[in-house]
């Protein structure tokens, strides 16, 4: 039995549902393919920023009740957490390790704010105890922020 071209494009012939099928679907998913590269140019732009606001100097705390987006700024506070009101959330995932995070109230002296801090850590079968994941240089902890939009913003905690 020989096969040519010629013979296979006279045996197919798709029906008129499935050309309009296609007919409409193509548009709509090359449109998709579209949407999918500009959001990701969009969450590109918008990682970048983040990236520079971590690298930034740090701002006090009265500066960050003034701010739009306050999400992933470094932030310097004094003050004291309420250790009493502290939640320790146990099984949370970061950089694919099983760890906790620990959500403390901190009373900022500086501004009166209180603020929702979270501090994560990392444990590991063969290290009973948790580490800090988040330190400077010199040790000292690094935890995170949760701003009223539910972003987190870096802060130290001296």
């Amino acid at each position: 039995m020989k096969f040519s071209i010629a013979s296979a494009i006279q045996r197919f012939r798709p029906g008129i549902a499935p050309t309009l099928v296609v007919l409409v679907l193509l548009p709509l998913m090359v449109g998709l393919g579209f949407w999918q590269l500009s959001r990701g140019h969009e969450k590109q732009l918008m990682v970048d920023s983040y990236a520079e606001r971590r690298a930034a100097e740090p701002v006090g705390s009265a500066q960050l009740g003034g701010m739009a987006d306050p999400a992933f700024r470094r932030v310097h506070l004094r003050g004291q957490f309420d250790g009493e009101h502290s939640v320790l959330l146990d099984n949370r995932m970061r950089n694919g390790k099983a760890g906790v995070e620990l959500l403390q109230p901190f009373h900022d002296q500086a501004s009166g704010l209180w603020l929702l801090l979270i501090d994560s850590t990392t444990c590991s079968a063969s290290l009973p105890l948790c580490e800090p994941s988040l330190t400077l240089n010199d040790g000292t902890p690094l935890a995170r922020m949760i701003s009223s939009s539910g972003n987190s913003t870096g802060i130290t905690s001296p």
